[in-house]
């Protein structure tokens, strides 16, 4: 979460110093900004290993207030995105020497190409293909669904699924039929998913 704390809390017992320790017991993650009149609550914090992101005057002009109020706010969310990211299961493949990596949750489907020994993976973003095999991918990415021989499916982007005609249906219109063999297992993976027809 966000916060903005007033030091000088005038609450009981506690100070914002004290619910600002309290608050990162509880949230790892916590982005905080002190609200104070005070330049020596500077190191009051710092003493108190207490991470912040800004002081906010309450004594500047308005000007310099909003400013940093923006501020506070613009970098808390840099911050939150930049963990989310980070956090994000990617798949990787290799071009020559160089290593590429897409995030899961943009994989559409990795499939055999017509060159022999390559795949071409299909993301919501782009398309490439590179050396490599269907059972390499499916070993190292368990996720993945087998759909045919020659075709692993990403379970996350998949919208419906028409058994009787065998086609599986992805976000960004793509239809991919699913072999007769796989068929109890596409049908196995949407039970687990509320989501999909």
């Amino acid at each position: 979460g966000i916060y903005f704390l007033d030091i000088d809390l005038g609450v009981g017992h506690i100070n914002g110093l004290d619910l600002a320790e309290w608050i990162r017991k509880h949230d790892a993650e916590a982005k905080i900004s002190f609200i104070t009149t005070h330049n020596e609550m500077v190191s009051k914090v710092v003493s108190r290993h207490i991470e912040c992101l800004s002081f906010i005057y309450k004594d500047d002009n308005i000007e310099n207030i909003h400013n940093e109020i923006s501020y506070s706010l613009n970098e808390a969310q840099r911050r939150i995105d930049a963990i989310e990211k980070s956090n994000e299961r990617q798949i990787s493949y290799r071009i020559g020497h160089d290593e590429y990596f897409v995030n899961f949750s943009q994989l559409l489907f990795l499939k055999v190409s017509d060159i022999t020994h390559r795949l071409v993976l299909t993301a919501r973003n782009e398309q490439t293909e590179f050396y490599g095999t269907i059972s390499e991918y499916a070993e190292k990415y368990p996720e993945l669904l087998q759909i045919d021989r020659s075709c692993l499916v990403n379970p996350e982007n998949i919208v419906s699924f028409d058994a009787r005609t065998r086609k599986l249906f992805l976000k960004d219109d793509i239809v991919l039929e699913v072999s007769r063999r796989n068929v109890r297992n596409v049908r196995k993976e949407l039970e687990k998913r509320k989501d999909v027809q």
